[in-house]
């Protein structure tokens, strides 16, 4: 590929060689993927939000507009979609439908989610038609948890037994969704990052990532400073989050049913 392109991740660009030969062209070509948010509307206030600038004022996309939204995109030539964005996805009331729909129009489907409105009816209801669940969970213990989240310590326990729910649907549906739990690498979560590891092969999800928090540029955080690991910090990352949990992964975390549709 040219130098002027080289700036461009290679990872799945190998399962769409026709659309990429068609950009590289210089065609007009539709994304394979797109992210959207359904809601601006959340029950946490977290300490790392990058979307508190928008001052969570509770707009709501219909599920009418989702709904023909998803038809559009589908018959552009999207591959997949993520429902995540601006505020929790699962405060949206007609989102299972809309999920389901998205599913029925040939698209593979990701949900980032904290999980708190995860419950028995809505997991068994959505898990079926989705592609993964990637729980945002970046604490160990309820208290950590309520001070991260912004929530009360007692989300905690229901969050970690909605997570140990879609475990348990997914295995005795035998649905190929991959489940898997993200935290962000904050200096009030180091102390916990082994916890969080073994809550998790505990729970049963296939993986745990662990990322770095870049801070949003717009954010009103004015303590963004107080959670960012940086060169201030006496422990550094590598060390902090050194641990061991033996199998701790799947081979078929973020697997495909179809090779052809590698985009999320």
């Amino acid at each position: 590929m040219d130098q002027k392109y080289d700036h461009i991740d290679s990872h799945k660009l190998r399962y769409h060689p026709i659309r990429l030969a068609e950009w590289y062209q210089g065609k007009n070509i539709y994304p394979l993927f797109v992210e959207l948010s359904p809601i601006n509307i959340c029950n946490y206030r977290c300490q790392f939000c990058a979307f508190d600038y928008t001052g969570y004022k509770g707009s709501v996309l219909s599920e009418e507009t989702l709904l023909g939204l998803i038809k559009d995109l589908a018959d552009i030539g999207v591959k997949s979609i993520v429902f995540a964005g601006t505020g929790e996805p699962l405060l949206h009331k007609g989102l299972a439908n809309v999920i389901e729909a998205a599913y029925r129009a040939g698209l593979d489907i990701g949900l980032s989610t904290n999980g708190y409105f995860m419950t028995d009816a809505i997991a068994d209801k959505i898990l079926p038609f989705l592609t993964w669940i990637r729980f945002s969970f970046n604490a160990g213990t309820p208290e950590s948890y309520g001070l991260i989240h912004g929530c009360k310590p007692e989300a905690f326990n229901t969050v970690v037994k909605n997570i140990s729910c879609c475990v348990n649907i997914k295995r005795e549906k035998g649905l190929p969704v991959t489940l898997g739990m993200q935290s962000l690498i904050l200096k009030g979560n180091q102390a916990d990052a082994l916890k969080m590891a073994v809550l998790g092969k505990r729970i049963g999800v296939e993986y745990l990532s662990f990322k770095p928090f870049s801070p949003h540029p717009m954010s009103l955080n004015e303590n963004t400073a107080a959670i960012v690991i940086g060169r201030g910090c006496p422990e550094r990352p590598a060390q902090a989050f050194r641990c061991s949990i033996p199998n701790y992964r799947s081979e078929k975390c973020h697997k495909s049913p179809d090779p052809r549709k590698k985009t999320i």
